[in-house]
């Protein structure tokens, strides 16, 4: 079920207003189960578009007490008025089950909001991921033109400044001691059009330097997949984020990871990841990272 109304699903959601979304109720009622993946940037821009899904939410569990709503919460936005807190807490105790991808965001939201830790459950972000891309690291090098010389750090995804993209850019600009072998592949494309602005930046960042190409295309599963299993190391270099489907998808083809301490990233990482507190952090790792890279060959 997809509350932004598009998707490859069964039932889609129209929360465009209260009397549409009070109609998209009656399809509940063939259900013992319903999942609904929530995160707020699936819904249209508005405070319109939130209230009208927790009042569907609310309305939904009081109509069919019968129905087991489970929500599995991507993202949270979490009100700073006591009164929004205490009326939200009310939609989400709707909820028989709220599923988090990592104890960290999963605590911070019981902690957010009154009586609801009984419903939170975690469950690993990669617990149901399967691998899109079969290649090897070396067949995925070769498609994507990747030469033997270098050692491929990799960013994909949407370009948006909560990325922290540029970031990493920086130390590939600065850092003196980085191995020469070391080059970062940005790819990925902007999601909205205000995002637009954030990939030209990125782009012209990386012009002057023989060490970043950005590459702006749009990602299909495979392609995603592919870029992950050709790189040597992925950089989360995130700025805000509640998990990262990235990351989980690193874990798929055993890829290193260096990702900042924001969100739930610190409990998603492996034994071989390295999470980073500042950019000075950041920047000691990936030049770690390079340069044993290049000593062991």
């Amino acid at each position: 079920m997809a509350i932004d109304g598009r998707g490859d699903v069964d039932y889609r959601l129209d929360l465009s207003s209260p009397e549409a979304a009070a109609l998209s109720l009656d399809t509940l009622a063939r259900f013992e189960k319903v999942i609904i993946h929530f995160a707020p940037g699936l819904l249209p821009t508005g405070m319109d578009a939130y209230g009208g899904f927790y009042q569907w939410l609310l309305q939904a569990g009081r109509k069919y007490p019968k129905v087991r709503f489970e929500v599995v919460m991507h993202e949270s936005h979490y009100p700073v008025t006591w009164r929004r807190r205490w009326r939200l807490s009310r939609v989400w105790r709707t909820a028989d089950a709220i599923v988090f991808h990592t104890a960290h965001e999963g605590d911070r939201f019981a902690r957010h909001f009154l009586g609801v830790r009984s419903r939170i459950q975690v469950q690993s972000h990669q617990s149901d991921f399967t691998k899109f891309y079969d290649g090897t690291h070396e067949a995925a090098r070769r498609s994507l033109g990747i030469t033997n010389d270098r050692l491929a750090f990799v960013s994909c995804g949407f370009f948006h400044q909560e990325k922290g993209f540029d970031r990493a850019i920086k130390v590939f600009r600065d850092a003196a001691d980085l191995s020469p072998e070391a080059h970062y592949y940005i790819v990925g494309s902007p999601r909205e059009p205000e995002h637009i602005p954030y990939g030209e930046e990125l782009k012209a960042a990386a012009a002057p330097l023989v060490n970043v190409t950005v590459i702006e295309d749009y990602l299909d599963d495979e392609t995603f997949d592919q870029w992950i299993a050709a790189a040597d190391c992925i950089i989360l270099p995130y700025r805000l984020i509640w998990s990262s489907a990235v990351m989980a998808r690193a874990a798929l083809y055993s890829r290193p990871v260096i990702a900042a301490d924001v969100g739930g990233l610190k409990d998603q990482a492996g034994p071989g990841d390295v999470v980073v507190a500042d950019d000075r952090q950041l920047a000691d790792a990936i030049v770690a990272f390079a340069n044993r890279s290049t000593m062991a060959d």
